[in-house]
């Protein structure tokens, strides 16, 4: 039995791997130790080292050890692994549920109007292409358009149409084994294709939300026309119709956004380390999307150039349609130009065979399987040897197939790095030695008639799938990884980005965990990153600038170490963006961080109302100070927020003003505070609406209380400056006790009452001396403001 083992080496940009093929056994195994020896030697001489990082370690019987990309051994060990039992592709059949299962009511008009049969028309039109939201939840459908075994240059142009052709001619074919693609596989399949076709699949959501759209539009705007009971069936339907395909369209375009992101902090971590890739084709897909796709559609074609699926015009056709063109749509896919180019290089060397090596020697009377690992690893260092280096007029490249072809500049001389691409090349030996040694008899679709072809007929191609894989990987990560280039001047630390692209916002609610994310690579001077463990932090500045927590992470593709700083602050800024700025130890970058930070809505509950005094002389004149306290949703001073006031209640109170703007003051008193006055003419009382946007706060009842004024006292007309009401003119005189009296003193009886009115004016000074006392006592006694209450998110 074999061991897997992982190399758990990092890959940091530039560290020397100790290995430089991918294989180790003892020549003393073989039956030409010597010869073996020499050309292990020969052939390693040169070899860059293997990027063990990108590679796992397989152990053999022998003992023979072996190195391949993660993604190849872990497709051989599934299929040591399976258990031949038939795989089922999953269905996705709860996203699009009712999609599935809607059917329009029959007996839903009643009324037979030209209004109603318009109305009625109107929904079938809305309600009958309702296939968009499956179309989103299982993308892959698309391959079903596409006519099974045929395969021309038409229909090899690009990711979509190669996964488009295979797709359709595999759905032909028998079950694949269960176990042999990874768990992730079609998960990862169907973001990948949200992504590459979401120029078609997020208009025809949009289209159907819209149709959905209108139809609930008819079935209220007629319902008049409709039975009851089935309209209100239909607009359920509906309600669960739009849930569906709106949650495709918020997936799909999170996927973008998510996918956008990393890509541009993709080409950040590039330019630490002074490389650069062109702009590639969709945006969206990140690195590891575009090594899916490399993997696995380089080792199906290539098993299509092996002469497996479908049945082709000879083998010039197979090597057209199984190489050239695939591979130049994955080096388009992650390197325009250099990428097509590469692929010419690679078709360049399909045409010296390996008729020699392939049987790692279970051929009788030809060299042992040791000789055959050497040699078939040398010849796939071959294959990749004009992708690599090149071609000149002197050393032409002849491609007869338009585009015609002569010279090839390999990507060694433009800059790239092209280790990932030998070790795909050096795979070519160790695929085909695992397949023979632990795959001899595994098969899948070997029996196929025309116009297809087996599919697995035995080791030979599970090595090609393997070898394939391998490649395409290799050459696609390649060019990702970008050429080199010299370092732009950097006075100083310097390379911020945010997480999207038009800057950040968020609400300004740090204290309770609201936070914008800002990532940072940190650079010398030279331009290059620094290594992991710096001491990066954002530069505080409370309450307006708050960081949070930090977290790091090492790129295992580029070695660089990037930093995402959490963001926050207390104090909104909702009209202009912030800048922020972050240090890197003691240094703070040149480069700072645009962040708006939202105003929170005001608070339920977050309104207070307090008049200062709470009871005051209704004569007209006499003043309550009243004061709005409002809060945000953060629990912060919600300031600067416009309010309308309004009063309310038995007592025609008069505002100062009908709004009032809360004050912007950080730590002064009236932050956040907005101010009016009150008054009135006639006793009773009074409460406060204030209406914050499209939230109303209402105050108690008794917010204010206007109380009788006694007779004129130039003394005390107005209150005094603990809130009594004053004895202002417009107050009507107070009856003795018992009286029954109206009171209502004319000039006709003022001769006749002269007596009554001096008793009056001792009894009104007594009324005043014991109405302070007692509004004293009850101040003492704890008589306080009250707070406000939302009564309605829209208005009162």
């Amino acid at each position: 039995m074999f061991g897997f083992v992982a190399a758990l080496l990092a890959f940091p940009a530039g560290a020397a791997a100790q290995r430089k093929l991918p294989y180790e056994f003892d020549p003393e195994l073989a039956e030409d130790p010597e010869g073996i020896r020499d050309m292990i030697a020969d052939f390693s001489r040169g070899l860059p080292d293997l990027p063990l990082g990108e590679l796992t370690e397989i152990e053999l019987a022998g003992p023979v050890r072996l190195w391949l990309f993660h993604e190849a051994a872990g497709l051989l060990e599934r299929l040591v692994a399976t258990d031949r039992s038939d795989f089922v592709w999953p269905a996705d059949a709860a996203s699009c549920a009712v999609h599935a299962a809607f059917e329009f009511p029959g007996a839903l008009r009643v009324v037979s109007s030209p209004e109603c049969r318009a109305a009625h028309d109107g929904l079938v039109a809305a309600l009958v292409a309702r296939d968009a939201c499956e179309d989103a939840a299982e993308p892959e459908r698309y391959v079903l358009g596409y006519p099974p075994a045929v395969v021309t240059d038409a229909n090899t142009n690009d990711v979509l149409d190669l996964i488009g052709v295979m797709g359709s001619t595999l759905a032909e074919f028998p079950p694949l084994h269960d176990g042999v693609l990874p768990a992730e596989f079609v998960p990862r399949l169907r973001d990948v294709l949200r992504k590459l076709r979401q120029e078609t699949l997020l208009p025809r959501l949009r289209e159907q939300l819209d149709a959905f759209g209108e139809a609930e539009r008819l079935l209220d705007l007629h319902r008049d026309c409709f039975d009851p009971e089935a309209r209100a069936r239909l607009a359920a339907d509906l309600e669960r119709l739009v849930a569906e395909a709106a949650a495709q369209r918020d997936t799909i375009e999170t996927l973008l956004r998510e996918g956008e992101r990393e890509y541009r902090r993709e080409v950040v971590r590039l330019g630490a380390i002074s490389r650069r890739r062109p702009e590639l084709p969709y945006p969206s897909l990140t690195r590891a999307d575009r090594e899916f796709l490399a993997f696995w559609i380089g080792g199906v074609y290539w098993r299509l150039r092996g002469g497996g699926f479908v049945a082709l015009d000879g083998t010039q056709d197979a090597r057209r349609l199984g190489l050239r063109r695939p591979f130049g749509a994955l080096g388009e896919l992650a390197g325009p130009g250099d990428g097509g180019e590469a692929a010419d290089g690679l078709y360049c060397e399909i045409f010296e065979g390996w008729g020699e090596w392939f049987d790692m020697g279970t051929t009788p009377g030809q060299q042992d399987k040791y000789h055959d690992l050497v040699r078939m690893t040398q010849r796939g260092d071959e294959q990749i040897r004009t992708a690599v280096l090149g071609t000149t007029l002197l050393d032409p490249c002849l491609i007869p197939d338009p585009p015609f072809v002569l010279t090839i500049a390999g990507l060694s001389g433009k800059g790239y790095d092209t280790t990932s691409l030998h070790a795909g090349g050096l795979s070519m030996g160790p695929c085909y030695y695992f397949s023979w040694d632990r795959l001899l008899g595994w098969t899948w679709a070997r029996d196929m008639e025309p116009p297809y072809r087996q599919a697995i007929d035995g080791p030979t191609a599970i090595g090609e799938v393997c070898t394939g894989g391998s490649i395409g990987l290799g050459l696609v990560r390649v060019l990702l990884f970008g050429r080199s280039v010299s370092p732009a001047p950097y006075a100083g630390l310097d390379a911020v980005f945010p997480d999207e692209p038009v800057g950040l916002e968020v609400p300004a609610c740090a204290a309770r965990g609201e936070f914008a994310r800002v990532t940072v690579v940190p650079l010398d001077a030279g331009g290059v990153a620094l290594p992991p463990g710096q001491d990066v932090a954002v530069v505080d500045d409370p309450p307006y600038v708050v960081g949070g927590r930090v977290e790091s992470f090492t790129d295992p593709f580029t070695g660089v170490t990037e930093y995402t700083l959490a963001v926050g602050s207390d104090r909104c800024s909702p009209e202009v963006p912030r800048e922020v700025r972050i240090r890197v130890g003691e240094t703070v970058l040149r480069e700072t961080v645009a962040v708006r930070f939202r105003c929170p809505p005001v608070a339920e509950g977050g309104v207070r109302f307090v008049a200062e005094p709470s009871e005051v002389a209704a004569d007209g004149r006499s003043v309550a100070a009243i004061r709005i306290e409002a809060s945000d949703a953060c629990g912060n001073p919600a300031f600067g927020r416009p309010v309308l006031l309004e009063a309310f209640g038995d007592a025609p109170a008069v505002l100062s003003s009908g709004e009032a703007t809360t004050g912007d003051e950080w730590g002064g008193a009236f932050d956040g505070v907005a101010r009016v006055e009150a008054r009135s003419s006639a006793a009773g009382t009074m409460g406060l609406v204030a209406t914050f946007g499209e939230a109303v706060f209402r105050s108690g009842p008794a917010l204010v209380t206007f109380v009788p004024a006694g007779p004129a006292d130039d003394e005390d007309a107005g209150g005094d400056d603990e809130g009594e009401a004053g004895d202002g003119d417009a107050a009507g005189p107070v009856a003795p006790p018992g009286s029954g009296c109206s009171c209502a003193v004319s000039a006709v009886g003022r001769s006749a009452g002269l007596g009554a009115a001096l008793w009056l004016a001792a009894a009104a000074l007594g009324r005043r001396r014991r109405g302070r006392a007692g509004r004293r006592a009850r101040r003492r006694a704890g008589a306080g403001p009250g707070r406000g209450r939302a009564v309605s998110s829209r208005g009162g």
